[in-house]
């Protein structure tokens, strides 16, 4: 099992996450990916996910970070 950064789940907890549109966006296969954030009970706090497994071009590519901005409402600038 992944081990979450120290804090990041205080941070999430404290950070107003429900008010703010959070979007994951990783390297990981959505599988596995899944597994990590279910286990935490963290994976509530994503409005939205780009997994690894869901683009071609992996980070730092843009193709992510852009396919997060057209699963919400932001535009690229």
């Amino acid at each position: 099992m992944a081990l979450l950064t120290t804090g990041l789940k205080v941070c999430f907890c404290g950070s107003g996450a429900k008010e703010h549109e959070i979007v994951l966006v990783t390297t990981a296969k959505r599988q596995n990916a899944l597994l990590v954030l279910e286990a935490h009970n963290i994976l509530r706090y994503f409005s939205e996910t780009v997994f690894g497994d869901e683009v071609t071009q992996p980070k730092p590519h843009p193709e992510p970070y852009l396919v997060a901005l057209k699963k919400t409402c932001f535009k690229p600038e």
